[in-house]
């Protein structure tokens, strides 16, 4: 099974996942960085039911958003609102985006190289003359996140927070 036949059935399984939850994704890989976010689904009914279960869980806004993304190859987990949900539901999100990106990245090059999208010599290469020992240096003088911007994110996204995630059992719950 090539990359791109892996990545329709993680979708699919992403899909399912999310309408057992009242949520719905979007796979942003038109631009860089490629991201998954994940919300509440707009439906009004799906809406009145969390708020009845409010009572008994903790609740997440309507407009909640939960963002990932790859920033300098260290996996960004970004939030708007109060947006809440379990730590194995979190971690199943957060696996499905590492194999959904693997699997873009994989198809990306394949389809690059094999189509010969690149003018001869402009393939980008890393120079491996570097020894590699100055990566520390360069995050001084880093500017601040540029990973999807407001205009990426739905309507009405506050500022959101950010957090770098390399933990299978970080909480979930997420309140910025």
């Amino acid at each position: 099974m090539n990359e791109a036949t892996r990545l329709e059935v993680l979708l699919k399984k992403l899909g399912g996942v999310c309408d057992e939850h009242n949520l719905v994704y979007s796979f942003q890989r038109e631009k860089y960085p490629v991201s998954l976010v994940i919300k509440s689904t707009s439906d009004v009914g799906a809406q009145l039911s969390m708020l009845a279960d409010a009572e008994d869980e903790p609740y997440s806004s309507p407009d909640a958003v939960l963002v990932f993304y790859y920033k300098d190859g260290d996996l960004v987990i970004r939030t708007s609102e109060r947006f809440v949900i379990g730590d194995a539901l979190f971690n199943k999100f957060k696996n499905y985006f590492r194999k959904m990106y693997e699997f873009w990245l994989g198809w990306f090059f394949r389809d690059l190289i094999t189509n010969r999208a690149l003018p001869e010599g402009k393939m980008p290469v890393i120079d491996e003359s570097e020894d590699g020992d100055d990566l520390d240096d360069d995050e001084e003088g880093e500017e601040e996140d540029d990973g999807p911007g407001e205009a990426e994110l739905p309507d009405d996204d506050e500022s959101g927070d950010e957090e770098d995630d390399d933990e299978e059992d970080d909480d979930a719950d997420v309140d910025p």
